[in-house]
C-alpha cells in the first residue's frame, strides 16, 4: 500500500517504495484500530 487515511482524509500511514519494493521513506501518525 502507499498511504492509509483516517475518517477525516488525512493520511495517517504512507510509505514510498525503491525498485524490488524496499521502503524508502515511510511516515506513521497515530492510528486507532477498534478491532
Amino acid at each position: 500500500p502507499l498511504e492509509m487515511t483516517d475518517a477525516e482524509g488525512q493520511i495517517v500511514w504512507q510509505a514510498k517504495y525503491r525498485p524490488w519494493g524496499a521502503i524508502e521513506k515511510l511516515v506513521v501518525n497515530e492510528v486507532e484500530q477498534n478491532l
